[in-house]
């Protein structure tokens, strides 16, 4: 990674190469959270689900295939913090459309 402090055991990196549970980065773990908050309640009012889920795995394809393609450490420091962007304006984006049809959420926020 393009960023000393990824190397650190107590700071999970943004992206890793063949991120799983034994060697997680914050795209798998934000991933799996969302999906265990949001897929089993798929549905007509959780449309944005499916458009956040995809959007994620393309960001994650993008992010995870850095700095194996040739570029030189600028580049690829500047392409992933592109992605970095990109991930959260789409948990910007989507996270609150989906809270939204959260029973607490209307609770809370009377929506």
């Amino acid at each position: 990674m393009v960023d000393e402090i990824s190397q650190s055991s107590v700071v999970i990196p943004f992206a890793t190469y063949n991120a799983s549970n034994e060697n997680p980065d914050l795209i798998f773990e934000i991933r799996k959270h969302i999906e265990a908050l949001f897929s089993p309640k798929k549905g007509a009012k959780y449309s944005g689900y499916t458009t956040l889920m995809n959007e994620i795995d393309v960001i994650a394809n993008e992010a995870r295939s850095l700095g194996k393609i040739g570029e030189n450490s600028a580049q690829t420091y500047l392409n992933m913090k592109n992605c970095e962007y990109r991930f959260f304006y789409a948990l910007k984006t989507y996270i609150p459309l989906l809270l939204k049809n959260e029973k607490f959420y209307k609770c809370a926020f009377g929506e």
